[in-house]
């Protein structure tokens, strides 16, 4: 959930994490219903829970 308006458009910056083995990367994306699509890229191949939403990144609208 992201702190904007519908159809604001921003950008996802992540954070620093110790899983290095979830590739988070820095996306431009639109709000929809309070929420924005993030791609994570698990290299690893085996199952893993997401880190808190807090623990993320930030969300910075354009």
């Amino acid at each position: 959930m992201v702190d904007a308006a519908d159809c604001t458009t921003g950008i996802f910056v992540p954070k620093a994490g110790c899983k290095r083995h979830l590739l988070v990367v820095p996306t431009l994306d639109t709000v929809q219903d309070g929420m924005v699509r993030v791609a994570v890229l698990n290299i690893e191949g085996r199952r893993e829970k997401l880190p808190a939403r807090a623990a993320l990144g930030t969300w910075v609208p354009t």
